[in-house]
């Protein structure tokens, strides 16, 4: 017997708005340049100072160039339209770090 839901997504295409898509453009470069290379060295150092030291120095890259702003509503100075650009943002980053990232944007 079939199952009681059809799969439905499975046949649909998504078409984000350009500014979602840019979205995803910029966190994805983001991601790739600031998190990835530096990500195996963070998990390949034993001493918690020193990877420390290499996540507050990608964290700052974050608030520097914007990315947590992403996280905050306009109306209290950032620039999140909703809960699809903060999923975006924690898409691109999860897949470039794992959980690299999401450690990264909390801070060190």
């Amino acid at each position: 017997m079939p199952p009681a839901h059809p799969r439905v997504l499975q046949d649909c295409a998504v078409v984000q708005p350009a500014a979602q898509a840019k979205l995803t453009v910029t966190m994805r470069e983001f991601a790739q340049v600031h998190l990835a290379p530096p990500a195996e060295r963070v998990r390949a150092t034993p001493d918690p100072r020193e990877a420390s030291a290499l996540i507050r120095e990608v964290h700052e890259r974050a608030v520097e160039a914007g990315v947590l702003r992403t996280m905050i509503p306009a109306e209290l100075g950032g620039t999140a339209a909703g809960g699809v650009e903060a999923a975006i943002m924690w898409e691109e980053l999860r897949d470039s770090g794992r959980t690299y990232g999401r450690t990264v944007m909390a801070g060190p």
